[in-house]
């Protein structure tokens, strides 16, 4: 958690309109890595994937604008589907190369 909090102290964005299309390129990568897709694949396939990206933004959206949009335990979400396919530490840092590489793309801070 310190590598995102030091990102977000750098970071300066603009609006939220920004922000979603950096989300989106950012879920674009997840969406496209083969090791990656599993964890979205159900998503997919249900066709919730506009859903599960408007409740990513509100969660992001609260962290960086304070917006108090996202209702959920994000922790505990991350728990149980974990009980169906497990998460390592490749995972996540995968996960966070692509954050980082999204987020630089995007906005200077």
């Amino acid at each position: 958690m310190n590598s995102l909090k030091i990102i977000f102290q750098e970071l300066v964005i603009f609006n939220n309109l920004e922000f979603n299309i950096s989300l989106d390129e950012f879920y674009d990568k997840l969406l496209n890595d083969k090791i990656m897709f599993p964890y979205f694949k159900e998503i997919v396939e249900q066709n919730h994937l506009e859903k599960h990206l408007e409740i990513i933004t509100d969660f992001w959206e609260d962290i960086l604008f304070q917006s108090y949009k996202y209702k959920n335990n994000p922790m505990q979400k991350h728990l149980d589907f974990d009980k169906k396919i497990k998460f390592s530490n490749t995972h996540f840092t995968i996960w966070l190369n692509y954050f980082n590489t999204t987020v630089n793309e995007y906005f200077k801070g």
